[in-house]
């Protein structure tokens, strides 16, 4: 075997090596992201919508968001889980809630990839006056 040919074949073989220990579509996959929309000033009392944006790449029945959680003033207010045969509708999907505003609110948002975890909270704060 000349050496032209070896290197080509040590090639070969650390790629397919590199392709087995790293498929593909696990390269391209990352951890869920999620964003918050909701008014930054709202009037006591007043019920008032919040959409968390979820972003992750790759949504199969091995790779997906398995849960997405929202706290206000540190207590869960919404939790939304997902398996692997109850998958989250696409890789960018939206979730809403509705709360009810007594008094300033700290919003913490998060979601969780089954593999690869979570890329961070989002913060939102909503200022509740009076008039």
């Amino acid at each position: 075997m000349n050496l032209r040919r070896r290197d080509f074949m040590k090639t070969l073989a650390a790629s397919a090596l590199a392709t087995i220990a790293h498929p593909p579509a696990l390269a391209l996959a990352n951890r869920t992201s999620v964003s918050l929309s909701a008014p930054d000033r709202a009037l006591r009392g007043a019920a008032i919508t919040i959409t968390l944006h979820v972003t992750h790449r790759g949504n199969n029945f091995i790779h997906f968001t398995n849960w997405v959680l929202l706290k206000a003033d540190d207590q869960e207010i919404a939790r939304w889980e997902f398996s692997a045969f109850n998958r989250p509708p696409s890789e960018n999907f939206t979730l809403e809630t509705t709360l009810e505003v007594q008094q300033t609110v700290q919003l913490v948002a998060e979601g969780n990839c089954n593999l690869h975890g979570s890329d961070g909270k989002a913060f939102h704060t909503i200022t509740v006056t009076d008039s």
